[in-house]
This record gives structure tokens, C-alpha cells and sequence, in this order.
């Protein structure tokens, strides 16, 4: 049985349509790695996360800071150009990377001077942010559960904040002295062991 011209129009279109979806799938997948490549936060990193990853931490991260205008940084209306910097760790050894945003100044972190806020995938695979408060630096402690260390906290003073992990988020443990009554105003101590 032959085909009718229509029909055989109607199969070209159809064809057509098939290469039209896979080469813009395939135009999209390209566009993602390009700006994964070009990401903000992830410049000159060692990072082992797929494109779509990096990009959803940076959109995750960019609700706190607007782009600017030339797409190069961060910045804040009051603060200005808001500088960050990337660690990319696998803190308990897993495969799976947990991902350290630097970012901040005096304007943004107070007389710390800097923020700090933590990427780790979440029960669904989805990367959430885990702190998101002033800090200098953290130390991954000997001490831990559920397979992660828990997380010492710099900044000024004498008094650091301790997290640990709960099966599913960080959360608040205790305050660790750096010298002798280094958190004397404060409640719950870390008890040494």
C-alpha cells in the first residue's frame, strides 16, 4: 500500500521534529557544562560534581547575592562585591563531595569577616545548605556519628561553635573553650573526654 503525500509529510515532520528535539537536548546539555565551566564558585576547584550539580549549588548559593552585571561575582546592595572562595572535601569518606562556600566581609560577617556555608547531598540526592553563618575556618574533629566528623567553627574570640551530624543536617552540639574560661557566658561546654 502506498502512502499518500500527506502521510509522507507528516512522517518528515515527525522525523524533523525527533532531530529538532535531540539537537536542542543536546544544545542544553552543552549550555549546562559551558556554565558549570564558567562557574563563580567553583573557578579553579578540584570538583568531581556533574555539571548540573554545580550549577544548582550555585543557583542554591545565589538566593543570598545577586549576580553582577557582567556575571563575574557577587554582589550585595548595601555590601558590594561579595568575594567567595570554594573547598570541595568528602568528609566521611563516602565518594560523595561536600562542598565549603567561603564568602563575605565585615559588611556581610561582622568583625569575623567572613561567612562560610556547606553543600551535602541530602536523603533525596539533592544538595542543600547545610550553615551559612560567620566563621573564619572549620576543623573536622576526631569525634563524629553517623559517619561524619563533627565541625569545629573559627572566629573571633575564644569560644568556637561545635556541629554534628544528625543522619540527615548539621546541628548545634556544644561551644569549645580555646583557653581556660574561653566560654564562661555561654551554655553547654564541649565535655572533654
Amino acid at each position: 500500500m502506498s502512502r499518500t503525500f500527506a502521510g509522507c509529510r507528516n512522517d518528515c515532520a515527525r522525523g524533523i521534529g525527533a532531530v529538532l528535539v535531540a539537537t536542542l537536548g543536546a544544545c542544553l546539555a552543552a549550555c549546562s557544562s559551558d556554565q558549570a565551566r564558567h562557574s563563580i564558585l567553583f573557578a579553579g576547584s578540584d570538583s568531581l560534581l556533574a555539571p548540573e550539580e554545580i550549577i544548582a549549588i550555585e543557583a542554591a548559593f545565589s538566593q543570598y547575592f545577586s549576580l553582577s552585571g557582567d556575571g563575574l561575582h557577587f554582589v550585595d546592595e548595601n555590601c558590594g562585591e561579595i568575594p567567595t572562595r570554594t573547598e570541595v572535601v568528602d568528609l566521611n569518606g563516602d565518594g560523595i563531595q561536600e562542598v565549603f562556600v567561603y564568602w563575605g566581609n565585615t559588611c556581610t560577617s561582622g568583625s569575623t569577616g567572613s561567612s562560610l556555608s556547606m553543600f551535602a547531598k541530602d536523603d533525596s540526592g539533592h544538595y542543600r545548605d547545610q550553615f551559612g553563618f560567620p566563621a573564619f575556618d572549620y576543623t573536622a574533629l576526631p569525634s563524629g556519628q553517623n559517619g561524619y566528623p563533627d565541625l569545629q567553627f573559627g572566629g573571633p574570640g575564644f569560644c568556637f561553635a561545635v556541629w554534628s551530624w544528625t543522619g540527615s543536617r548539621y546541628e548545634f552540639k556544644c561551644n569549645s573553650p580555646q583557653e581556660e574560661g574561653g566560654c564562661q557566658h555561654t551554655g553547654n561546654v564541649c565535655q572533654s573526654d
